[in-house]
């Protein structure tokens, strides 16, 4: 592709966005046309607009209670792409414009990371009125949040605090944090939901203490306090496109403040389809190259996945898998609820997982302006091991971790029956 590849401005006066949010990087910093070679058409060109972001430094904050109970913090994020709308065939009921997310700051430069990552953290912090105490690394690779729609990256740390009162923040035992996942992975409840990019640095958080938490007697999650709820006035689409549309809403907040908000919606909810072997030793993904990172010619490894575009979330799961990957199967297994990747556009995908002996391979049938390589088979206990890469993008990741975590506990039952088959309590 080389020098054929074009970038340019096409709007860059987000002034309204999300209200009071910049510093959290939820503010777009422009919208960009990227024009490239046509993937399947040799000799013309194609382009596709994209809205750039800063990066993100996603922290889970914990705290120990003056009793010596561990907790888990989420915050309030306004999410007014999810604002429920009966006039919008893809909306979901349930949704009410409010996600319980882990603290996002926008990081000062693009791709990289302050030279004293502990420091500027803790200067973070103190902007939302807690005290730091200390901090460690979930996942600090460079890892693309929505790589379809924006460029924007984020990286993942857990940081403690000191017991303080904020109203935004929520405050759940640590021993709920597994029924919290649990229920979070199902599609969550009303009005109770957290996007991927913060149920991934949470399963990170449960991978790393581990054991402590195990040692806890588990307990089912309950909401601390009410939340507040968005009302919208109205939206239009303001850049329609091929890919997706950019939306501006107006809306009334938990006070009744009127506020603006700019977001990105695509034309459907989608699927994704995680192709693995029986056994799991083996998962299937394939390199794409996705159009806002095209200039810095970076290659995605992930799963199968499109948009449902007038087909259920199933059969759309099966349809990608044939046309991205070249593998055929009549039956998938859910593995996810629908699920935000992010609070930042409207799209939401369902994972189904396949299993490779119940189907046949053949040749991939991709869509015009797609560009995907062929399947590759990956060492699943390796992609545990490596996951933090920046050839994998967010969802893949936590699909990753999910599997992982179904696998943990399906070793656990299996131990368990060895024990009850010698008429033995484990």
């Amino acid at each position: 592709m080389g020098d054929d590849i074009s970038i340019q401005k096409v709007y860059n006066n987000y002034e309204k966005g999300w209200n009071g949010r910049m510093k959290m990087g939820s503010l777009p910093e422009e919208q960009k046309k990227v024009t490239y070679p046509h993937p399947n058409k040799p000799g013309e060109m194609t382009s596709q607009n994209y809205l750039e972001y800063d990066d993100l430094a996603v922290a889970v904050l914990v705290r120990k209670c003056k009793n010596g109970q561990f907790q888990f913090g989420l915050i309030e994020q306004e999410a007014p792409a999810f604002i429920y709308d009966e006039n919008d065939a893809k909306a979901n009921k349930g949704y009410s414009g409010i996600f319980l997310e882990a603290n996002s700051f926008a990081l000062p430069n693009k791709n990289q990371i302050p030279e004293n990552m502990e420091m500027w953290m803790e200067e973070q912090i103190d902007t939302t009125g807690m005290e730091m105490e200390g901090m460690a690394i979930l996942d600090d690779s460079k890892t693309a949040v929505c790589q379809s729609f924006t460029n924007q990256n984020a990286r993942f740390y857990v940081v403690g605090v000191k017991e303080e009162n904020n109203p935004k923040m929520h405050w759940f035992p640590i021993s709920t944090l597994e029924s919290y996942l649990d229920m979070q992975r199902n599609g969550g409840k009303d009005n109770i939901h957290s996007s991927i990019q913060t149920l991934y640095p949470l399963e990170q958080l449960r991978n790393k203490y581990l054991e402590q938490i195990r040692a806890l007697q588990p307990t089912e999650f309950k909401l601390d306090k009410q939340l507040p709820k968005l009302k919208l006035i109205r939206k239009k689409v303001t850049n329609p496109s091929y890919r997706f549309n950019i939306v501006e809403a107006e809306y009334l907040d938990g006070n009744q403040k009127n506020k603006v908000a700019t977001y990105l919606t695509s034309k459907s909810n989608s699927a994704n389809t995680i192709l693995m072997t029986k056994d799991s030793d083996i998962m299937f993904l394939s390199p794409q190259q996705r159009s806002p990172y095209l200039e810095t010619r970076e290659i995605k490894t992930e799963v199968a996945g499109g948009l449902t575009e007038d087909k259920t979330y199933e059969k759309t799961a099966i349809a990608e898998l044939s046309e991205e990957q070249g593998f055929y199967t009549e039956s998938v297994k859910e593995f996810t609820g629908p699920l935000a990747a992010t609070p930042l556009n409207s799209e939401l995908t369902k994972a189904y997982i396949a299993q490779y002996e119940q189907g046949i391979e053949g040749k991939q049938k991709l869509d015009e302006q797609e560009k995907i390589g062929e399947k590759m088979p990956e060492n699943f206990e390796q992609l545990k091991q490596n996951i933090k890469s920046d050839k994998l993008p967010l969802t893949t990741k936590y699909y990753i971790m999910l599997k992982s975590r179904d696998m943990e506990k399906e070793k656990q039952r299996e131990h368990g029956e060895r024990w009850k088959n010698y008429g033995m309590d484990e």
